[in-house]
């Protein structure tokens, strides 16, 4: 059994380079076959637990992702960083629906701060990077926001850094 660890940051549904909406689109397809490979690759190199920020968007698929992949492999486990109670108070019904989902079957769920605050969000990103072996990362390449901030985390701890460009699948 593997001990390693992986964390996933990723944008969120605007931060695509296409519209995230569109899953039977051709890019959108592409980003989640090579995201099941990468995990399924990571998990070959020894990581059996897996993090996600648990936003909507890339975490969201990075999240399924392992839960898929845990039912060939029952040895993963999903943990799901909160960066603070009320993260998805502003989200839409059936987004919240699918994070209560992924909360329920997730082996375990960290919470970072007890209240929103300004840097919650990044408190949730540095405790990923910290309990990482490998960073993965689907980013569009802009130099901004929080998936680029978790890069540079990542870079500036010399962990492992595996970054899906998703300008790349359209």
């Amino acid at each position: 059994m593997g001990t390693g660890c992986c964390c996933f940051t990723g944008h969120r549904k605007n931060g695509f380079p296409w519209k995230y909406a569109r899953k039977r689109s051709k890019p959108h397809r592409a980003y989640l076959r090579a995201l099941k490979d990468v995990v399924g690759t990571l998990y070959e190199g020894g990581c059996t637990r897996f993090i996600s920020g648990g936003a909507i968007g890339a975490d969201t698929d990075f999240a399924l992702t392992v839960l898929k992949l845990r039912k060939r492999h029952p040895d993963i486990r999903l943990e799901v960083a909160v960066p603070c109670p009320e993260q998805d108070r502003k989200w839409q019904k059936r987004d919240k629906a699918l994070y209560r989902k992924i909360l329920k079957k997730a082996d375990k769920q960290t919470l970072l701060s007890p209240a929103y605050s300004d840097t919650c969000m990044k408190e949730r990103n540095r405790y990923m990077v910290g309990q990482a072996d490998v960073v993965l990362a689907a980013w569009n390449g802009i130099p901004k926001g929080g998936t680029y901030a978790t890069i540079c985390i990542a870079r500036q701890s010399r962990k492992k850094l595996k970054i899906l460009y998703l300008n790349d699948f359209l």
